[in-house]
């Protein structure tokens, strides 16, 4: 009866475990899609481009990171790599804070020199801390690492298709903010994995992280009609920094009108 209940115990921490890798990956391409429509908003559409190469960059470096760390494998795969999502919700936010506080001249290159590095860094620092969670996993993947991959891609593909469901309803904004919320939502399916850690360990990790699951996932479906990060928008187009009297996302850009009209 002992052998099978810890049989048991092992086959739902694999399932939570691949469940974390679905979150996970389902949150970075989320994430990496949707700061390309911020981007193209107050940094104009050939920065948007920038972001593929960020992703890259942070998942190799969490790679290259994981390769030179490999106690942290061993130890506790799934602490690891939950602690690496709730880092990447925060980083998520911050990212957001300053690509819409730090719009992009046109004329003052001065003032880009001064921003670029800053929104170059903060958008980066969410794909390392996905990238160690995922790295993490597929090191401790072993025989298993079909299973760990097929997670990954389809949690990759099912965030591809949520972001045109969620761009209109939410906005770009807030649509950032509900993949950090996803995001949160993996580290406590990555906290659940470690069977044979202490339950108390499990449990404070996964109840913090479902915590910030809640909260930021709540702030992201107010953020719309709130604007607590502000109003994505340049200084140098046609409505300043002014809030418009209608505005719409969808999966390819923003629509803006200073008249309302008869809408």
């Amino acid at each position: 009866m002992g052998s099978e209940r810890l049989a048991g115990t092992w086959r739902a921490s694999r399932v939570s475990f691949l469940c974390g890798v679905f979150l996970a990956s389902l949150s970075t391409l989320s994430l990496e899609i949707l700061l390309t429509r911020i981007f193209s908003v107050t940094m104009y559409y050939h920065f948007a481009f920038m972001v593929v190469s960020l992703a890259l960059l942070g998942l190799g470096v969490s790679g290259i990171a994981v390769y030179l760390a490999p106690w942290i494998v061993r130890r506790a795969p799934g602490t690891a790599a939950a602690i690496s999502m709730m880092l990447f919700t925060g980083a998520a936010l911050l990212a957001l804070h300053v690509a819409l506080t730090s719009p992009v001249s046109l004329w003052d290159w001065d003032l880009n020199k001064a921003r670029l590095p800053w929104i170059y860094a903060a958008a980066c620092l969410p794909f390392l801390a996905s990238g160690m969670a995922l790295s993490t996993a597929i090191a401790a993947a072993g025989d298993r690492i079909g299973r760990v991959y097929a997670a990954d891609l389809a949690g990759a593909a099912t965030g591809a298709v949520l972001v045109i469901l969620v761009l209109p309803s939410l906005g770009g904004p807030g649509a950032v903010i509900a993949a950090g919320a996803a995001g949160a939502l993996s580290a406590v399916m990555f906290s659940l994995s470690d069977a044979p850690r202490p339950r108390a360990l499990r449990g404070s990790v996964a109840g913090i992280a479902l915590v910030a699951a809640v909260s930021v996932g709540w702030i992201g479906a107010t953020e719309k009609d709130a604007r607590r990060f502000g109003f994505a928008c340049n200084p140098e187009n046609f409505l300043g920094t002014e809030r418009p009297d209608f505005e719409r996302w969808n999966a390819i850009s923003q629509v803006t009108d200073a008249t309302q009209g008869d809408r």
